[in-house]
Parts: C-alpha cells; sequence; structure tokens
C-alpha cells in the first residue's frame, strides 16, 4: 500500500521520495536495464530557494541554516557534469556528492524493491 495517502507534511514527502530513491536503485542492480547506465546522485544540502511546503517559520530556519552550512547550486552541480563527462562503466552506482557509494543491501531492502516495482508496474 503506497504511503502518504493522507497527513502529507514535507518532511514525510521528503522521507518517501528518498527511500523511492533507494529502492530503485536496488531495482536497477537486480535488474540491469540494458546498456543503460545510471548514475543516482545526491547534492546534499544545497542553497536553493526552499520554497513549497515550508511554513515562514522553517523557512526563516532553513534559509540561515542555508546561508552558513549548504553548497552553492554552481558547485553542487559541478560532480554531474563531471559525471556526465566521464560516466562510470558499471550498470548502477550511487554518489554522494563526489563520494562513491556502495550499493549493497539487505534481503528486506531487496524485498521492498520487487514490492516496489510490482506497484509502479500495475500503475
Amino acid at each position: 500500500m503506497p504511503m502518504l495517502t493522507r497527513a502529507f507534511t514535507a518532511r514525510r514527502a521528503n522521507q518517501q521520495s528518498r527511500r523511492a530513491n533507494e529502492l530503485l536503485g536496488l531495482m536497477l542492480r537486480e535488474r540491469p536495464a540494458g546498456r543503460i547506465r545510471h548514475v543516482l546522485y545526491n547534492p546534499g544540502f544545497v542553497r536553493t530557494s526552499h520554497a513549497g511546503a515550508l511554513s515562514r517559520p522553517a523557512r526563516a530556519l532553513v534559509s540561515a541554516l542555508a546561508a552558513v552550512a549548504a553548497t552553492p547550486v554552481d558547485r553542487a552541480v559541478e560532480p554531474i557534469v563531471e559525471l556526465i563527462d566521464q560516466p562510470p562503466q558499471c550498470q548502477v552506482s550511487a554518489y554522494r556528492r563526489r563520494h562513491r557509494l556502495r550499493l549493497s543491501a539487505g534481503a528486506a531492502d531487496l524485498a521492498d524493491a520487487e514490492r516496489l516495482r510490482k506497484v509502479t508496474e500495475s500503475l
């Protein structure tokens, strides 16, 4: 059963989308898509407008944090450009900023990825 059918919050939506992307990476690893190579990329905390479902106080707090801790957009995209110019040779790879991540999973993660695949195909 898909989540977020009620009681939507930006935080819940972010958590669910992150998990869905993790599971997508596992699905791609388990079921390669021919010659297509996939790169999963997490830029970390990026300094953006933070528009959306944030309340005014939350937006002020995030903006203050972004001013001191977030990566400017132009620097956040540099690793993406590098990956486009020199793509990894493996079928599926994952990066957090410039650091390559291991794609590993337990049985429960693989079962969740399979469940996501089935739900997606049924849509």
